[in-house]
């Protein structure tokens, strides 16, 4: 290990006289900077201008971004909590097996019972539903007697049918519950091969919800949904 990083810290510090070297750097078929106050060549990577003068990563400002924004939104609460008609911290157990019932939609116990799986809901069944698919798998979580947790699994063979359950279901939270914290992904380019995903985030301080498109290969294209209580 001690070989390697000798080797390595030497490969480095030659680098970096190579740069800063004219010559070699002539020779390498590359051109130095010239220095922004008129003083000659400086290092081409900038690296002899003042911090203040070399400008970031886009990656980093990118990041920078994003972690700033979800701080501020952690710290914000949401006056509504969009969970496909459900009202977190609310809709009991005997609720949501009533519901269940009315549309004929078959759930097992998960967890003694701190959780329902659900199959085959239909479209009908969600009272909102922007993705407007044809049918749902959903858990339901709970904490004591009350919902705390909603998550669906939506498929379908047209990759345009999920890039546009996608759009519709984060601009509906987006309309309801503010912008979304985290974003990747395009939608658009979801056909273009297996395991491509677009998802949105949306992370405040009492509420929690994020929307997944992936191209699952065969098995065609997926939806997913999530919506949870803090």
């Amino acid at each position: 290990m001690r070989a390697v990083l000798g080797f390595a810290a030497g490969l480095f510090v030659a680098f970096m006289v190579a740069v800063h070297d004219p010559r070699l750097m002539g020779m390498l078929g590359v051109t130095a900077q010239a220095d922004p106050a008129g003083g000659g060549d400086g290092c081409p990577f900038g690296y002899d201008q003042p911090p203040e003068a070399r400008s970031a990563p886009s990656m980093t400002a990118m990041a920078q971004a994003i972690v700033a924004r979800t701080r501020t939104a952690m710290l914000a609460s949401v006056p509504e909590r969009p969970a496909l008609g459900f009202a977190l911290g609310e809709t009991t157990r005997t609720e949501i097996l009533t519901w269940a019932a009315r549309h004929a939609v078959t759930c097992d116990e998960l967890r003694d019972g701190s959780s329902l799986e659900c199959s085959n809901v239909p479209v009908g069944a969600l009272t909102v539903d922007p993705a407007q698919l044809s049918s749902a798998s959903a858990w339901f979580e709970f904490s004591g007697d009350k919902l705390v947790r909603v998550k669906t699994l939506r498929r379908s063979d047209l990759s345009v049918q999920v890039e546009g359950a996608f759009e519709r279901t984060r601009n509906a939270i987006t309309a309801r519950a503010g912008a979304p914290t985290a974003t990747s992904g395009q939608p658009a380019l979801l056909a273009r091969g297996a395991l491509r995903q677009s998802s949105a985030e949306f992370a405040y301080r009492n509420y929690v919800a994020s929307v997944r498109a992936t191209n699952l290969g065969r098995d065609g294209f997926a939806l997913t949904e999530s919506y949870a209580a803090r």
